[in-house]
C-alpha cells in the first residue's frame, strides 16, 4: 500500500510539471494582482440564473468593484478583470478575492468561482503538489483543466 501511495504520488509530481507554461483554470477566489496586470475570473454555472455579479474584495475585505456577468447559461465562463477600482483608478499589487452574487437562481443552483492563469512554477514540498501561477498558488487538485498558453 505504501508503494502505491508513493507512486502515486510520483506520478502528481509529473503531471503537475508538465503544467507549467500552460495556462490552467482553478476551482477558486483568491488571487494576486501584479501592477498594472489584468486578471481572467470567471465562474461555473449549474443551474438557472438570471443576474450575476462578481464581486472583488481587496485584502481587507473591501469592495473595490462589481463586474457584471454577461454569460448566464450553464457551463464555465470567463471574463478579464482590468485590475481597477469602480472609478477606474488602478488598484494597487497585492491579494484580492471574488464572490459571486446571483439573482433570480433556483434552489438547486450551484455557482463555483474559476481564475483562469499561467503556471509559471511547480511547488513539490506540499504533501500535494501545488501549481504556482501568476494569479497564485493553488493545489494542484483544484486545476480544473489546462490549455496551450493563448498568445495574449
Amino acid at each position: 500500500m505504501d508503494e502505491l501511495s508513493s507512486t502515486t504520488a510520483k506520478s502528481q509530481s509529473i503531471s503537475a510539471l508538465n503544467l507549467i507554461g500552460q495556462e490552467v483554470v482553478v476551482e477558486g477566489d483568491d488571487f494576486t494582482v501584479k501592477s498594472g496586470e489584468s486578471v481572467n475570473l470567471g465562474y461555473q454555472v449549474d443551474g438557472t440564473i438570471t443576474g450575476l455579479n462578481l464581486i472583488v474584495k481587496n485584502s481587507s475585505g473591501k469592495v473595490v468593484t462589481t463586474i457584471a456577468a454577461k454569460d448566464l447559461t450553464a457551463g464555465n465562463h470567463f471574463l478579464t478583470w482590468n485590475g481597477k477600482d469602480a472609478s477606474g483608478n488602478a488598484v494597487a499589487a497585492g491579494d484580492y478575492s471574488f464572490i459571486l452574487s446571483a439573482t433570480g437562481s433556483t434552489s438547486d443552483t450551484m455557482l463555483t468561482p474559476l481564475i483562469r492563469t499561467s503556471v509559471t512554477g511547480v511547488d513539490l514540498n506540499e504533501s500535494e503538489p501545488r501549481v504556482v501561477t501568476e494569479s497564485g498558488t493553488y493545489s494542484l487538485s483544484t486545476v480544473y483543466g489546462a490549455y496551450e498558453k493563448s498568445s495574449t
